[in-house]
């Protein structure tokens, strides 16, 4: 019994080990990469890419909440010693409808949207445009990827969803 406990333990160390360094390659990346910004771009450019960051919160709900439920589901699934293939299948031709589909409307309202946001910034909006169309699509993936991870985390598999962005 004492090995048992004491493999778990080793096991759980290494797991949270694992999470932190994800982390703070996350970290210093990120540190490192404001500077190399900002000589690259400029500060009117740099300001844009912070803007049009700055709305990853807003598209992170492109999801619709199907990561969370499918988690729950997974789980639930786990409990009862149960595959949940069904459920996975249909979460990924739902997020397929859902990026194509708000892919498409942001592509066509995002000329709008950036002249509204960013109208202030630049007068020569033609430079504005194409970044804010491409990263919105970016994000818009990214948020169809956090469903992945959310199932990492149901699979008990929760400590590589901090390690893959780090790689």
């Amino acid at each position: 019994m004492v090995l048992r406990m004491n493999t778990a333990l080793i096991a759980t160390v290494k797991i949270i080990s694992l999470s932190w360094v994800g982390r703070a390659v996350m970290l210093a990346t990120q540190i490192l990469i404001i500077p190399l910004l900002l000589d690259l771009l400029g500060d009117l450019r740099f300001s844009v890419f912070q803007i049009i960051f700055s709305l990853n919160g807003w598209f992170m709900l492109c999801s619709f909440g199907i990561g969370p439920a499918l988690k729950n589901v997974i789980s639930r699934d786990r409990a009862l010693n149960q595959l949940s293939v069904e459920a996975r299948q249909t979460a990924v031709v739902l997020l397929l409808f859902i990026v194509l589909g708000t892919s498409g409307l942001f592509l066509f309202y995002s000329p709008f949207i950036s002249t509204a946001l960013l109208g202030n910034l630049a007068k020569d909006m033609s430079w504005v445009n194409m970044p804010f169309a491409v990263a919105g699509i970016l994000m818009i993936l990214v948020s169809a990827g956090q469903v992945g991870f959310e199932v990492l985390y149901a699979d008990s598999r929760g400590h590589w969803a901090y390690l893959l962005p780090a790689l």
